[in-house]
């Protein structure tokens, strides 16, 4: 699992922009400090820590018919 950063503003839309590096999410958390709309919210950068995948199994039912 390779990391990589998001920036989530508090109170605001949840994360969808992937960064591969810190400095890139830093930036970017920076920026979206200065916007109009997140004066005064905190911007925080997040990075994942675990990923989990679940894998969905197959079962066979066999009809009965009376």
């Amino acid at each position: 699992m390779e990391p990589f950063w998001m920036c989530f503003v508090q109170g605001g839309h949840p994360p969808v922009k992937v960064h591969e590096t810190y400095y890139v999410a830093l930036n970017e958390a920076e920026r979206l400090a200065k916007l109009p709309d997140n004066i005064g919210r905190e911007v925080h950068i997040l990075v994942n820590i675990a990923c989990i995948r679940a894998t969905i199994s197959t079962s066979v039912y066999t009809v009965r018919q009376p």
